[in-house]
């Protein structure tokens, strides 16, 4: 019997993505919930991963879908080495009528592995299954290909042409150097582009908007960008991974319009100009030349910095009075700091944040802390005592700033008893002040207990 749901459309879809998660195994997850090759590209975090996902339709809800059009829309077939030949089945059969219910709409379509051995051969289904969608290419707005296993769906997979007349995403992520199908050469209103791990690139960069790349071979990473620049309509420049350019081969990061930006080293901010950045990511490991770079392209290129992220914190304290006046807009400030000193974190980063006047603006802060070094030469420091003396830093920190309307603290180590402290709840307490809130978020458990 059909069931009714009087439920908006965007509600019914998060409640069938959520009961999609039923029958998932974790195995080939990371303790994040996310696969490991595609951290970068912000991949959804599951409670439980997914076998398959369907339009955001399970089995068990599929006869409380039927009458949903938009529910159709986006159509992901996501499998692994132990994806059965009946649920095979059920994704052939789910993909076809997704693509009769959905009529003439736009399609979102996510093609992910989660783990398939390179030593097997794709399954007959998956090509059926590949077909299917590749009939309906003039409907493609949003493409993603995730693979482990690049034998799957490789470029002579594809053929040398696609109508992709709408196509505006394109999303290629492997985990080994892939060849990107000449299909999406000509892609007239293509402005999102992920490529990791792809080589021969021939996009139509003078029309790209965003682009996020991360690839072994750093030359590759340069030519992209270096081409991407020559977009007029450049928003987001987003390159990942843990290396500094060759030597020849480094791009002078000079645009009018790029205002999101991402970069692996700090010599990208070199000869940069960026008059119109207002997020920034550094994704190195920041020491004192690192900062000396980014001051001086700061003081070189000014702009209404709005959002500052350090991702790998590792050397020294960061000298946040030296930042704040290059910074006078910044309204989000992101730490992840790995093994520090507490009297230096607490000193060097908590304590000049106590000051109004440092980063006046600031609205939301996030500290994502691996855990203190508590051993030193010829010392050791309680963890405990250092702990609540770093809780309590936080609560002058809110309390003297009034303008703080989030405090997001990541506690990469199972340290409940954090949260059990008094310094904690004294924390926490602040809150009542109206208009803030308290985050925090561990490995284990995306709550406190209660």
């Amino acid at each position: 019997m059909a069931i009714s749901l009087d439920f908006p459309d965007d509600i019914l879809e998060r409640i069938f993505q959520y009961f999609c998660l039923c029958d998932a195994d974790s195995r080939d997850w990371d303790p994040h919930g996310e696969w490991n090759v595609s951290n970068i590209n912000d991949p959804p975090v599951f409670e439980r991963p997914p076998q398959h996902i369907l339009s955001g339709v399970c089995s068990h809800w599929y006869y409380a879908v039927r009458a949903f059009t938009s529910l159709w829309e986006s159509i992901s077939v996501v499998f692994n080495k132990r994806t059965s030949n009946a649920q095979w089945t059920l994704i052939e059969h789910a993909v076809l009528e997704g693509l009769v219910k959905s009529r003439d709409a736009p399609l979102t379509l996510r093609i992910i592995d989660t783990g398939f051995p390179s030593s097997r051969k794709p399954r007959p289904q998956l090509m059926h299954v590949f077909k299917s969608l590749l009939e309906c290419s003039s409907r493609w707005k949003s493409f993603r290909l995730q693979t482990r296993n690049p034998t799957l769906l490789h470029a002579a997979a594809f053929p040398t042409r696609l109508d992709l007349g709408i196509l505006e995403e394109l999303r290629i992520i492997q985990s080994v150097m892939y060849e990107m199908p000449q299909a999406f050469k000509h892609v007239p209103n293509l402005i999102r582009v992920t490529a990791v791990n792809i080589t021969n690139l021939n996009l139509p960069w003078h029309q790209i908007k965003e682009i996020t790349i991360q690839n072994e071979r750093p030359e590759i990473v340069c030519n992209v960008i270096h081409k991407c620049l020559t977009s007029p309509v450049l928003e987001r420049i987003h390159c990942h991974g843990l290396y500094t350019p060759p030597a020849g081969h480094l791009v002078k990061l000079i645009h009018p319009s790029a205002h999101d930006v991402r970069l692996p080293a700090s010599n990208w901010l070199v000869q940069a100009s960026l008059p119109s950045l207002q997020e920034l990511f550094c994704d190195f490991s920041y020491d004192d030349e690192d900062l000396t770079v980014l001051l001086s392209f700061l003081e070189r290129s000014p702009c209404t910095l709005r959002s500052l992220t350090f991702k790998r914190f590792e050397m020294s304290p960061i000298p946040i009075r030296a930042l704040s006046p290059y910074v006078l807009a910044l309204r989000e400030l992101h730490l992840r700091i790995g093994t520090p000193e507490p009297e230096a974190f607490i000193a060097g980063v908590l304590g000049p944040l106590r000051d109004a006047d440092v980063l006046a603006a600031l609205e939301t802060l996030t500290v994502s802390l691996q855990f203190f070094r508590v051993f030193d030469i010829g010392h050791m420091h309680d963890d405990e005592h250092w702990v609540s003396v770093m809780l309590r830093a936080y609560t002058r920190i809110v309390n003297a700033r009034p303008r703080l309307s989030l405090l997001h603290l990541k506690l990469y180590e199972d340290q409940d008893e954090w949260i059990e402290t008094r310094a904690f709840q004294e924390l926490k307490n602040c809150e009542a002040r109206g208009g803030f809130r308290l985050e925090t978020r561990n490995r284990a458990r995306l709550s406190p207990k209660r």
